[in-house]
């Protein structure tokens, strides 16, 4: 297990999540950071894996990637916990990984990486060269570039927990940054992936490039204004049913009409909900 001066942070985070799940014991977690990665610029990072083993007797892990920041984290791993008896029907275990910055800030991670690329001129053409991209402005090649690298290091720590449990399935569910992410796994796995549940996804380039046999359950939130559902929703609905997915793909537009529920605090929004739970099975 790795260390780094966020450790102490990061369990106190940590804590406040176990806190919540009050059905089941610490001991059934495991919490470690993962190996170091670095980026084409040396901007180093890692990911910070929570582990909770739910003792049924399936043999497939839910993976979930969330979004960025702290306080969501937390919000959606309450919305877990309430939902823990319907997931522990189907997974032996929830497995959820965040990402973790280790040289500078997690919000200064992507803006070192633009402003490091910005000047590379070499590096960007080569990169255009590749893809066929002409007259397309630098920053949005950089954000694809970002985007592959990261994602691609998400792939390799899903790969190595699945050879050291030995799964040969898995279902991968990503929320906000974490769809974009998951949307990239998707296409590279080599382990079968069953399930993609995309939930608000932030990044939803190469969708043309998706696992066609694969089941895909989308959910918008259409109050959500983060990511808003008009247009952004709407234009991934419409691509995912272009792509000619048949029945393997379920889209959820969904709208919060309890009274009690703030609908102006994002967190409350743009999040994990109960109702992408019902469709686990």
């Amino acid at each position: 297990m790795a260390t780094d001066n966020s450790t102490e942070n990061f369990n106190d985070i940590i804590n406040k999540f176990i806190e919540l799940d009050i059905k089941f014991h610490k001991d059934e977690y495991k919490l470690y950071f993962t190996e170091d990665f670095e980026t084409k610029c040396k901007i180093r990072y890692r990911f910070r894996i929570i582990e909770k083993n739910l003792n049924s007797d399936s043999n497939i892990p839910l993976y979930i990637i969330f979004g960025l920041s702290n306080t969501s984290i937390c919000n959606n791993f309450k919305i877990i916990i309430n939902n823990i008896d319907k997931i522990k029907k189907k997974y032996n275990k929830i497995i959820i990984i965040i990402l973790s910055s280790i040289d500078t800030s997690l919000k200064n991670l992507y803006d070192n990486y633009i402003q490091f690329y910005q000047y590379q001129t070499e590096e960007i053409q080569n990169y255009m060269n590749i893809k066929n991209l002409v007259d397309v402005k630098k920053l949005y090649i950089i954000s694809d570039m970002f985007k592959n690298e990261i994602s691609y290091s998400y792939y390799k720590v899903i790969e190595n927990i699945n050879k050291l449990n030995n799964y040969i399935k898995y279902d991968l569910m990503g929320v906000s940054f974490g769809g974009g992410i998951a949307v990239f796994i998707s296409q590279i796995s080599l382990i079968e992936l069953d399930k993609l549940f995309l939930i608000s996804p932030g990044i939803t380039e190469g969708l043309k490039n998706i696992n066609k046999n694969q089941k895909i359950i989308l959910l918008w939130c259409i109050q959500d204004t983060k990511i808003p559902y008009k247009p952004i929703g709407i234009k991934l609905e419409n691509e995912l049913y272009d792509l000619s997915l048949k029945n393997k793909f379920i889209s959820i537009d969904l709208t919060i009409k309890n009274p009690l529920i703030d609908i102006e605090n994002e967190l409350n929004v743009h999040c994990l909900h109960d109702e992408i739970f019902d469709y686990l099975d």
